[in-house]
């Protein structure tokens, strides 16, 4: 039998308050419980992805704002009021499922179903299609991502542009001028033709959980906040900068000894699970700094049944980026 989720209205939440209530969820689904949280943002703010570093990702002006950091990766968001959150917390990725197991690349494309059909019930014609974003006439309204984390935990993150957009403006980020047709443009509902509030986004939710998912839902209360991830943290110290790829930007953080790896990270805006991404750091620690050792031990890590790491289609970016960071000056 399927777990029963919550649907939980919020109101509005700073970013390091939204922060707080999403680690909150998380501690719930360990006690098993499922909740899908509904969060207008207040003021104005910015959520780094999981895996940004606030140094590179934003500019002085963004480091100036309040600054939290998600659990999930992705690009940075500008969590102003007119953008609102979901976030769907789950014991484990099968919890709404009956069971019917699914590989954590898959739990993005399941579990956005209620949210496309939140949109619907508002008028909007929504669609996902695999990258970290839905769209609506070919224009990006909302940014998606999620994590499954060691301890199977699944986390479904969307940021919805109903008034204001989800994106960073150019002011606040720090990385380079992107192309202009390197993805979808970001619009708004508003520009869309629809402008529904929190509330009905909820009720939206609610009522699709039937359709999307199969399973029936229940209107609850948030759980106490919990502790957000740190914003900053120690790095090594040679870095490859920014480097530019499909979904945005990646970037390494590595330390030598004896000419071996014996410290790697990877940071940027990668959508991937936290046990992926250590995964493929660990895989190549004690590796010369070779493109054919470090593309092996990528390629293997990859292919690991709960390897989950999206948009990446150029498979030698990140050893490339651990190349580039070897390199440079520690």
């Amino acid at each position: 039998m399927s777990l029963r989720c919550q649907i939980v209205l919020s109101p509005p939440r700073s970013a390091a308050g939204y922060a707080a209530l999403v680690a909150g969820l998380l501690d719930a689904a360990a006690l098993g419980r499922a909740t899908w949280a509904v969060v207008p943002a207040k003021g104005e703010g910015v959520l780094l992805g999981r895996w940004q570093v606030a140094a590179t990702a934003l500019s002085d002006a963004g480091r100036a704002l309040p600054r939290a950091r998600r659990a999930t990766g992705g690009e940075a968001v500008h969590f102003v009021e007119g953008v609102v959150a979901f976030a769907l917390a789950l014991p484990d990725a099968t919890s709404l499922l009956g069971g019917a197991r699914i590989p954590p690349a898959k739990v993005l494309n399941r579990y956005v179903r209620p949210a496309l059909g939140a949109l619907a019930h508002a008028g909007l014609s929504a669609g996902y299609f695999g990258r970290d974003f839905v769209t609506v006439d070919r224009r990006q309204v909302a940014l998606a991502s999620f994590e499954v984390d060691a301890r199977g935990r699944a986390l479904v993150e969307l940021f919805v542009g109903v008034l204001a957009p989800f994106a960073l403006p150019a002011a606040l980020s720090g990385y380079p001028a992107r192309a202009p047709d390197a993805e979808p443009p970001v619009t708004t509902l508003r520009e869309a033709g629809r402008t529904p509030d929190a509330a009905s986004l909820a009720e939206g939710v609610f009522a699709s959980f039937p359709s999307r998912l199969g399973v029936e839902a229940e209107r609850g209360e948030p759980p106490a906040d919990g502790v957000a991830l740190p914003v900053d943290e120690a790095l090594p110290a040679r870095t490859s900068g920014p480097r530019e790829v499909p979904i945005g930007f990646v970037e390494a953080h590595v330390a030598l000894d004896g000419g071996v790896l014996s410290a790697v990270r990877l940071r940027g805006d990668l959508v991937a699970t936290s046990p992926t991404i250590a995964s493929l750091e660990q895989a190549m620690v004690g590796l010369p700094p070779s493109f054919d050792a470090l593309g092996a031990a990528v390629d293997a890590a990859l292919r690991a049944p709960d390897a989950a790491l999206l948009g990446l289609r150029e498979g030698r970016a990140l050893p490339d980026a651990v190349l580039a960071a070897c390199e440079a000056a520690a």
